[in-house]
């Protein structure tokens, strides 16, 4: 079926696709999930949204086994789902440079980076990584150290030692070969539902589900799931049709490379072979075509309705209200944390400590930091200068280090947000009562703590905070 995709989006078309369906009461006739919607007036319509309502509190108790196919569109809307998406992916597939490619090692690989973290941050990281621990085997040996200098940037570093440890269990239980079954991949440290199922659908075409932040909000909006995504059931309700959409058949070799990227291997460019039937239809396209639709199309404001290669049959839109979908999750409430570091010399080195595993930094160096305070008022610039919290401070770095150490001016402060945390860190000027070449009373949160050149923290695996208060004060 050729079917007219839109190209360039631009404001005029951001406006209308706001526009394009008129924002009235409708009654469903197949709510919650298809919603073919019938206008009525103002004083039913809010009977019946009244009604359906209450009918969503009853279906949204915890029964999440009692889900059933029933709770989604027939078939022939997935069928039809499933046929724009590869339409419009072959036109509009994003070029990412994980892309063209099945070895699973590079797929695990961008799947783990791309955890938390934008494809903009990711981009530039992927290639250089790979260039390091080209292969399993070269990953499963290399030191952790180096696998967390080379994850440096990225954050949340647990996903670098459980990539590493992962690596080392395909090497011990699989022979180097990254493992084909879906269990056995879920099996593997760090991997969950999703990244599996990314894994296998991409790498090996196995009709495996997805669901990742960009998907679950575009299957919230073609279902107009009422209930919050915080909850199992609405969950299950979005994995069942996560299934559903993809193919039942398995396409071969020669059908599905050219399915997971255009020809051109660009953005706008069509693929030589034309669109795709059905019948040759890969899980590698649908999944990745859901995810370049949730995050180019589906935004959460503003949602490119025009563009939407699936505005005719999503639920949402019919309502037209597609950005009250999902139900909003409670906001985060911040916490106040306060932290500190201090910069300590011998002539041109400096002194960085190593964190014990368990720590949030396991493995990883830097300055020695300790937490001052949490959920409580950040003292303002001034007060850092005051003599009690500077004695206080001073006895906290003294265990830290298991050494007596004289706390001078502050230097720097820099903030920033980890989690539910926003953090102050204040970095601070230190010197030792008496020079330490050694340290064997360090606190149980370091492992190591060592004087090191600043040629040497060029290779050592620091925080992103560390870093920037190592390139502002340590450069060589």
């Amino acid at each position: 079926m050729g079917l007219g995709v839109v190209r360039s989006p631009c404001r005029l078309a951001r406006a209308l696709s706001q526009q394009a369906v008129t924002a009235r009461p409708y009654r469903l006739t197949h709510c919650p999930v298809l919603c073919m919607a019938r206008a009525t007036t103002k004083k039913t319509a809010k009977k019946i949204e009244q009604n359906s309502a209450k009918k969503m509190r009853l279906k949204s108790a915890p029964q999440t086994s009692a889900i059933s196919a029933a709770a989604l569109p027939p078939p022939a809307w997935f069928a039809s789902l499933r046929e724009r998406l590869a339409a419009w992916y072959g036109e509009q597939a994003r070029d990412l440079p994980w892309r063209g490619t099945r070895d699973p090692y590079a797929i695990w690989v961008s799947e783990i980076m791309l955890q938390q973290t934008t494809v903009a941050t990711v981009r530039p990281r992927f290639a250089a990584f790979l260039a390091g621990f080209p292969t399993i085997a070269a990953l499963a040996a290399a030191k952790e150290e180096a696998v967390l200098r080379a994850w440096e940037g990225l954050g949340y570093y647990r996903r670098a030692r459980q990539l590493h440890a992962a690596a080392q269990k395909i090497v011990a239980d699989h022979g180097g070969k990254f493992p084909l079954e879906f269990e056995a991949i879920r099996a593997l440290p760090g991997i969950g539902r999703y990244t599996a199922g990314a894994i296998a659908s991409i790498a090996f075409d196995q009709r495996a589900p997805i669901l990742e932040a960009n998907t679950l909000r575009v299957w919230a909006r073609l279902l107009a799931e009422p209930r919050p995504l915080t909850s199992a059931a609405p969950q299950e309700r979005l994995w069942l049709a996560a299934e559903a959409i993809l193919p039942e058949h398995r396409a071969t070799n020669d059908q599905r490379v050219p399915l997971a990227l255009p020809v051109s291997g660009k953005r706008g460019k069509k693929k030589a072979s034309g669109s795709e039937s059905n019948d040759s239809i890969s899980s590698s396209t649908i999944n990745q075509a859901l995810m370049d639709l949730g995050s180019g199309v589906c935004l959460p404001r503003g949602p490119l309705c025009l563009l939407c290669p699936l505005n005719a049959l999503c639920a949402a839109r019919k309502l037209g209200a597609p950005e009250n979908f999902p139900a909003a999750a409670e906001k985060t409430n911040w916490t106040l944390r306060h932290e500190a570091a201090v910069l300590v010399r011998d002539k041109q080195r400096v002194l960085v400590v190593q964190y014990a595993e368990k720590q949030r930094w396991a493995g990883m160096w830097d300055l020695p930091r300790l937490t001052v305070s949490i959920g409580e008022t950040i003292p303002a610039p001034a007060q850092l200068d005051d003599e009690a919290f500077g004695v206080d401070l001073q006895l906290k770095f003294q265990a830290l280090l298991g050494a007596k150490l004289n706390l001078g001016a502050s230097q720097h402060r820099l903030k920033h947000g980890v989690t539910r945390y926003k953090i102050t860190l204040d970095l601070f000027a230190a010197k030792f009562a008496k020079a330490a070449a050694k340290f064997p009373n360090l606190a149980p949160a370091l492992q190591a703590a060592r004087w090191v050149t600043p040629a040497e923290l060029h290779d050592l695996p620091l925080s992103t905070t560390g870093r920037a208060l190592v390139k502002k004060f340590c450069s060589s």
